[in-house]
């Protein structure tokens, strides 16, 4: 027995299914999305169209894309692809596009959230779950600004930007990762030198930048004078700046780790951490006044923060021998405690403690044992009709399509059977939705808003818009006898997507055949029967797995549509990871403290050659 349904079906990668929306934000719009192929949540980011010379773009038009490093301790870039949102014969038909990017899923959600969940159950994180926040934060801020290339300056630093993830069920530990680059920039890649022993690259002494940039801006004043500038020359950015900027991103993560140590809402009384007195506590606290007051800022600071780093990544890993004597936080997890208020008062139960504990009291135990507290795992949200799609589905950001899906309930799969060929929403997030403003009233994408009435028209535009659908779509329904004529119509199969589907799921299957020790709860491929068109590929509805993934669960939700053809993907190959030291870290950053080694030896070598040549020239001069 099985039923056709029908999803919300977006095109990058391999294909992905909607399953709920997650956030709006300034630069995108972010949703949760289930892959055809595996069976995994992702996440999907959806940016406003801009360009590279577009005043608040800094010459990058996705730095979640063009800045991308892989990296353990930040979420993994799985696909991006760019669309073209202005007419062919714009003049800035090439550079003005959107961007939509695929990233891992991280089941804990966002460090704020965790924050406030804990706080409201009244319960402190144990000291080893604090040294890893450290730790991985440290670890994420001291990558990009150290060992990217040209160092990458995150500059949006803030609890809700820090995600959080269980690798597995049973994990006490969670990893903190830094996500959302959307505000990120390039640094100077002279701001640091390769010394010290041992052999670290370090921040340059700030004077002699400082003096560097003003010859500089010196160069550049005379070659205006002379009238001698090229068309892309400009003013040359301070490299002191840029320090600011690195300096603003610490002082962001001083704040959070501020909060994670003393919390947000807790009396003095009750703040275990502050009875600790951790070694560096004092020490955070003067540099934390530094940042805040933006004086004295000098690079001994920043080397310091560094070699701080050096001492807490010990203090981790020697508290992270102990995690199987933790309490487990996998009680917090987005698919098993609900944010939103639940139904009657229960959720407010009184706690009779005063102080923060590092346990669930007996009542809160109880309460999150309760039917209406466990939150389902996202699920592909899917539709009856395609006009209940088509009307619920207005805010989902496209390109997306509808997508025929059939569930069978003996085999316990969702088969993708057709995808169908218009696109909806291309132009959703808006320029203007979520207006970021200066003070002067003016938005910081002023320039990208200007171009929003010389956005192209689509497909679906010329056919009449979305309403149009939805009529023919209820003539379907209504209509029996004209129900051919009108699919083929406005609802025809793209049969480039159907062949694609077909070779997916053969590679499904192999890949499945091939594997000796699948688990049992592991996604289930297969391939549907052939009808008018393609094969289809099957999405497991079974058991729950680490990531929560849980069955398909019919459903609505707000989504919505527009159309383009794909652009090519862009896909980094992952690096193999390397240990260096107490922590994994990735090849790139082995790579470069090897090579910063190497280049001081041949330095050194350099130097003792020429000190050799000069004695032996004295010797001779004496003889």
């Amino acid at each position: 027995m099985s039923a056709q349904k029908y999803a919300v079906f977006f095109p990058e990668g391999d294909g992905y299914l909607f399953c709920r929306p997650l956030g709006n934000g300034m630069e995108g719009v972010t949703s949760i999305v289930r892959s055809i192929t595996n069976n995994k949540n992702y996440v999907r980011k959806k940016t406003k169209p801009t360009s590279a010379k577009a005043s608040h773009r800094d010459g990058i038009r996705c730095p979640e894309v063009e800045l991308y490093e892989e990296f353990p301790k930040i979420p993994a870039l799985v696909c991006s692809q760019d669309f073209n949102v202005l007419p062919k014969d714009h003049a800035s038909y090439s550079d003005f596009k959107s961007t939509a990017m695929i990233f891992d899923y991280c089941n804990g959600g966002s460090l704020d959230r965790f924050f406030a969940v804990l706080e409201r159950e009244r319960i402190l994180p144990p000291q080893a779950l604090v040294l890893q926040l450290l730790d991985h934060l440290m670890e994420a801020v001291d990558f990009v600004h150290r060992y990217c290339e040209p160092p990458v300056i995150h500059q949006d630093v803030h609890e809700g930007n820090i995600f959080l993830h269980f690798p597995t069920p049973d994990s006490k530990l969670l990893d903190f990762l830094l996500g959302d680059f959307g505000l990120a920039g390039r640094a100077a890649e002279d701001l640091f030198e390769v010394s010290g022993n041992p052999v670290r690259r370090r921040m340059r002494d700030l004077a002699s930048l400082q003096q560097e940039d003003d010859q500089a801006q010196q160069q550049f004043a005379a070659r205006q004078a002379a009238g001698t500038p090229t068309a892309a020359d400009k003013p040359p950015e301070t490299r002191t700046r840029q320090v600011n900027r690195m300096f603003d991103d610490i002082s962001n993560l001083y704040e959070i780790i501020h909060r994670s140590l003393v919390g947000r809402h807790q009396q003095p009384e009750t703040a275990k951490y502050v009875a600790l007195r951790l070694d560096f506590s004092d020490w955070l606290r003067e540099l934390g006044k530094r940042y805040a007051a933006r004086e004295n800022i000098w690079p001994g600071t920043y080397n310091q923060w560094v070699d701080l780093h050096q001492y807490i990544r010990t203090w981790a890993e020697q508290a992270r021998q102990q995690a199987d004597k933790l309490p487990d936080l996998q009680w917090t997890r987005q698919d098993r405690y609900r944010d939103n208020v639940p139904p009657s008062d229960a959720q407010v139960a009184a706690h009779p403690w005063t102080f923060y504990n590092q346990h669930l009291p007996p009542e809160a135990d109880q309460r999150l044992k309760a039917p209406w507290q466990h939150a389902p795992s996202p699920s592909v949200q899917l539709f009856e009709t395609r006009q209940e799609l088509l009307r619920q589905a207005a805010a989902v950001p496209g390109p997306w399509r509808i997508a025929r899906v059939r569930t069978v309930a003996t085999a316990a799969v969702l088969r993708v059977e057709a995808v169908e060929e218009h696109a909806f929403n291309l132009h959703v997030p808006r320029l203007s939705d979520n207006p970021w403003k200066l003070p002067n009233g003016r938005h910081v994408n002023a320039d990208d808003v200007e171009m929003e009435d010389q956005l192209v028209a689509t497909a679906v535009d010329g056919i009449g818009g979305i309403d149009t659908f939805i009529a023919r779509s209820e003539a379907l329904s209504l209509n029996a006898a004209v129900a051919d004529e009108l699919a083929d119509d406005l609802f025809g199969v793209d049969e480039a997507w159907c062949a694609r589907l077909a070779r997916l799921a053969k590679q499904a299957v192999e890949s499945t055949l091939q594997a000796e020790d699948a688990p049992p709860a592991a996604a289930v491929i297969q391939l549907a029967p052939q009808d008018a068109a393609a094969g289809a590929v099957a999405v497991s509805v079974a058991a729950a797995t680490a990531d929560g993934n849980l069955p398909v669960q019919p459903a609505t939700q707000e989504a919505a549509a527009t159309q383009l053809a794909p652009v090519a993907r862009r896909r980094r190959p992952r690096r193999r990871q390397v240990r260096t030291g107490p922590n994994v870290t990735t090849r790139a950053m082995a790579r470069r403290e090897e090579m910063d080694k190497r280049r001081v030896t041949r330095s050194m070598a350099r130097a003792a050659a020429v000190e050799a040549e000069a004695e032996a020239a004295r010797k001779k001069r004496k003889v």
